[in-house]
């Protein structure tokens, strides 16, 4: 219902047509402050085709000497896409139903019971009073419709009047009490950030305490910019046994990936802590169009296994960038 409201809303502010159910407006900027897949999806290097559109890359990189990195990147960044869109699905199946409640700046969904799941949602979404354009929501949970506890709380921004989905927003999921609900084996607290200028997309995600495969609690930070005919840029930065060496040592690895429009790009790589004992490992890698590699450069401080092979001068970012504090 979500969807088909919005679309409606576009066909007529791209038609000229004249909106005068103003019901009908002010449910839309409620609707539109809410977080959709579209406002939180990330990409990766070769994500996208010449013409800009999205596509599905598998069959990228088969040759000779495919390039290492981007297909780590494509599934860092699938993995967090699949993470944020699983936990939108109750909010949007909250939304894809009838509003129970208006007033001047607040519009309610439910209570309304989940028969499949189990348990109630609440969805309240309020409008600034301060800042006309601001929005906070909250996703409320309940085993009974009476004692609510917030899943999922978050603002939004609108900007500029012109773009559908322009503006600025964050939220947090409360990954341990979706957890407790559904019996999943993840937990945590999941940050998300996110702004929209036109297409230009800028994703910050945050995975606090979040429990990892070893029933450990770690941290993994991970940042998306995009501008449409230009480029992108990941980071993702996180700590764990990356060396495997058996012995409960955890590393610290982050990386940043960097492409241009048609895909050529760089990748910058720094590893430390846990089993490299003080030193660390810097690692590069450039690639081409083709997503086969051009240069890698493996550099351990401190260590005697130095590699490097193919010619940096092939790189369409000449500079090492390091990861941003994320």
């Amino acid at each position: 219902m979500r969807h088909l409201f919005l679309t409606l809303l576009a066909a007529a502010v791209l038609g000229g047509c004249d909106l005068s159910n103003e019901l009908f407006e002010e449910d839309a900027l409620f609707l539109r402050a809410v977080p959709s897949n579209d406002d939180v999806r990330t990409e990766h290097p070769g994500s996208r085709a010449e013409d800009g559109t999205l596509v599905d890359d598998e069959e990228r990189g088969d040759e000779d000497t495919p390039a290492v990195i981007p297909p780590q990147a494509r599934e860092t960044a699938r993995w967090v896409n699949q993470f944020v869109f699983s936990f939108l699905v109750s909010l949007e199946w909250v939304m894809d139903q009838p509003i129970t409640t208006r007033s001047r700046d607040r519009r309610i969904w439910g209570p309304l019971e989940d028969d499949a799941a189990g348990g109630w949602y609440r969805l309240v979404v309020e409008r600034s009073a301060d800042a006309p354009d601001t929005f906070l929501y909250s996703l409320e949970v309940s085993d009974d419709g009476e004692a609510w506890s917030e899943l999922m709380g978050g603002d939004f921004t609108r900007g500029a009047k012109t773009v559908l989905r322009g503006g600025e927003g964050s939220f947090c999921w409360d990954a341990d009490l979706s957890a407790s609900r559904d019996g999943g084996d993840y937990g945590g607290l999941m940050c998300v950030d996110h702004a929209r200028d036109g297409g230009e997309v800028t994703l910050s995600v945050v995975f606090h305490d979040w429990l990892d495969e070893t029933g450990q609690r770690t941290r993994f930070s991970y940042f998306f910019h995009h501008v449409p005919d230009e480029g992108g840029v990941l980071e993702y930065a996180t700590t764990s046994d990356f060396l495997g060496g058996g012995d409960g040592l955890r590393e610290t690895s982050a990386t940043r990936v960097r492409w241009q429009h048609g895909g050529a790009g760089r990748a910058d790589l720094r590893m430390s802590g846990g089993s490299l004992l003080g030193s660390e490992v810097a690692a590069s890698e450039c690639w081409d169009a083709t997503f086969a590699q051009t240069w890698w450069l493996v550099d351990h401080q401190g260590g005697e296994f130095d590699e490097e092979r193919g010619d940096e001068a092939s790189c369409v970012y000449a500079e090492r960038e390091e990861v941003r504090e994320l």
